[in-house]
């Protein structure tokens, strides 16, 4: 008879019909995507303040991830000095934050 040509036999494209949290559903979504490296970065960027304290956060002007380096710019030279001192302490504040090693090394500027 009459095959439909949309019908998908293979088990891994099949929907799952059993009901699934939202963040579960989410988190299985960045890692099919390969995004969850991507979203670390931009959790650890957006919640800098609270990594750092606030004493830092109003001193940074910019910070994003790349490479697996931190790139932090600072207005204070005695704050860039410390965190020049601090360093790995640092990256591990922030891959603490992140639960994974997402940062190996810190560029200041």
């Amino acid at each position: 008879m009459f095959k439909s040509r949309y019908l998908h036999t293979d088990p891994a494209t099949l929907r799952n019909s059993k009901p699934t949290a939202v963040g579960s559903a989410i988190h299985e979504l960045l890692e099919i995507y390969k995004l969850n490296r991507k979203y670390q970065e931009m959790q650890v960027c957006s919640n800098w303040d609270k990594i750092m304290g606030p004493i830092v956060a109003n001193r940074t002007t910019k910070v994003y991830i790349e490479n697996k380096v931190l790139f932090v710019y600072l207005d204070s030279a005695p704050l860039k000095h410390q965190m020049m001192l601090q360093r790995d302490r640092v990256i591990g504040l922030v891959n603490a934050a992140a639960n994974q090693p997402l940062v190996v090394d810190i560029f200041l500027g």
